[in-house]
C-alpha cells in the first residue's frame, strides 16, 4: 500500500442477489480491521442487506416489506456494531457480465433503501451504491458498443448471461432516494465507468 501511496483500504463484499450466496464469510474482515485500524476499514451489507432487498423485490408473495423491515433494520445496526464504517456494496442495478455473475436489480427508492438511508444519516456513515444509469428503459440489444456488457456478450456469441431483455429506467427513483433524506451520504460507484453511456 505504501508503495502505491495508499493510506487506507476499504474492504467490502460485492452485491449479492438471491441466487448467488456469498462465496466466503466476510466476518473475518473485522479481525483484519481490528489488527490494523489505521490501514484498513470495512463496509458490509452487500452480502446480507442487499440479499434481503432482492428477496422482497423478486419474491413479493413470500417476503414483504412489512414482514422483513424490522429484521433488515436490526441487521443494519448489527453491521455498524461490528465496526463497519458504512454499508456496501449495495446494488440498485448490477449487470451480469458472465454466467456466474449475478444480475441484481431493485428500485433505488424501495422502502428498504429508504430505511437504510435513514440509518446511514443517523449514524453518519455512507452507503456505497452500484447502479447503472438508465434514463429510460433500455433493451439489451441497444446497449452502447462501448459497454463492457456489450463487449462481453459479443465474445460469448450474443449471450445475455443473466440479464433481462429490457433494463428498467431508474434515474427518477434514484432522485427520489436522494431527496428522501438529504443527510444520507450515498456514494454512487463506479466513478468514470458505466455500461450505458449515461454517466
Amino acid at each position: 500500500m505504501d508503495a502505491y501511496g495508499i493510506d487506507i483500504t476499504l474492504f467490502m463484499p460485492e452485491p449479492h442477489g438471491v441466487d448467488n450466496a456469498p462465496s466466503c464469510n466476510f466476518g473475518h474482515l473485522g479481525e483484519i480491521v481490528e489488527n490494523f485500524p489505521a490501514r484498513f476499514a470495512m463496509l458490509l451489507g452487500g452480502e446480507t442487506l442487499n440479499v434481503m432487498i432482492q428477496r422482497v423485490v423478486t419474491e413479493p408473495d413470500t417476503y414483504t416489506y412489512e414482514a422483513i423491515k424490522d429484521e433488515f433494520q436490526a441487521r443494519a445496526l448489527e453491521i455498524l456494531a461490528t465496526g463497519a464504517v458504512g454499508f456496501g456494496e449495495m446494488a440498485a442495478e448490477h449487470f451480469s457480465l458472465a454466467s456466474n455473475h449475478p444480475y441484481v436489480s431493485a428500485p433505488p427508492d424501495h422502502p428498504l433503501f429508504k430505511d437504510l438511508a435513514d440509518i446511514a444519516a443517523l449514524y453518519d456513515v455512507p452507503i456505497d451504491l452500484h447502479m447503472e444509469a438508465l434514463t429510460s428503459d433500455l433493451k439489451f440489444a441497444d446497449l452502447p458498443d462501448c459497454s463492457t456488457l456489450y463487449k462481453q456478450s459479443q465474445l460469448n456469441y450474443g449471450s445475455h448471461f443473466n440479464d433481462p431483455d429490457v433494463f428498467p429506467e431508474n434515474i427518477t427513483a434514484f432522485k427520489t432516494l436522494l431527496d428522501y433524506n438529504p443527510n444520507a451520504k450515498i456514494i454512487w460507484v463506479h466513478a468514470g465507468w458505466d455500461n450505458t453511456n449515461e454517466r
